[in-house]
């Protein structure tokens, strides 16, 4: 049966280095966080089927890109999260805050272990009403793509994006972008 859904206000949570477990970053907006999933394809180009559309497409994998603007944070989280490409670096006296090694030029963020992963919970979901919806999603490998600051006279907010990589796993053969497992975070309401 159809029904309509609320997630509630999502809780964001990212696994940083260092800081022992998941933290909380922060809540959007009312607009929340959008959950992009892109499939990705390449056409197949054949002359029977002409030279604009392909005769088919081959299936690629897919990626996913978060965003959202944040309403509430944690200032200390987010400011992690802004040394680029390596949140590993914060605290560590070598560089600070928008500097970035010129040594870090064209690293592999998933293989050279800078991703993060990052939860989006679902306070809702524990409501009977909303009984069959996800608890929220865990992405398993994510970097900061954007984030822009809105300062001014109007309340402050953080537009912020992150591009969620899946990894192959070879023990499955399996490459997987995200879960729905909350069980590494703190029950309740965040603060």
């Amino acid at each position: 049966m159809a029904q309509g859904w609320s997630t509630g206000a999502v809780d964001c949570w990212v696994g940083v280095e260092g800081q022992g477990g998941p933290i909380f970053l922060g809540h959007a907006s009312g607009d929340g966080f959008q959950i992009e999933m892109r499939p990705q394809f390449e056409p197949l180009m054949c002359d029977i089927a002409g030279t604009k559309v392909p005769y088919d497409r081959a299936y690629e994998g897919f990626d996913a890109v978060l965003t959202g603007t944040l309403a509430r944070w944690n200032e200390n989280i987010y400011a992690t999260l802004q040394f680029y490409p390596n949140s590993k670096l914060a605290g560590q006296g070598a560089i600070s805050r928008g500097t970035d090694p010129y040594s870090y030029r064209g690293i592999l963020m998933a293989t050279s272990g800078f991703c993060y992963p990052i939860w989006l919970r679902y306070p809702n979901s524990l409501i009977a009403p909303f009984t069959g919806l996800p608890r929220g999603y865990h992405f398993l490998a994510c970097m900061m793509e954007s984030d822009t600051m809105r300062p001014g006279a109007k309340p402050y907010g953080v537009q912020i994006g992150f591009y969620a990589q899946p990894i192959f796993f070879p023990a499955t053969g399996n490459f997987v972008c995200y879960d729905t497992d909350m069980s590494a975070l703190s029950p309740g309401v965040p603060n």
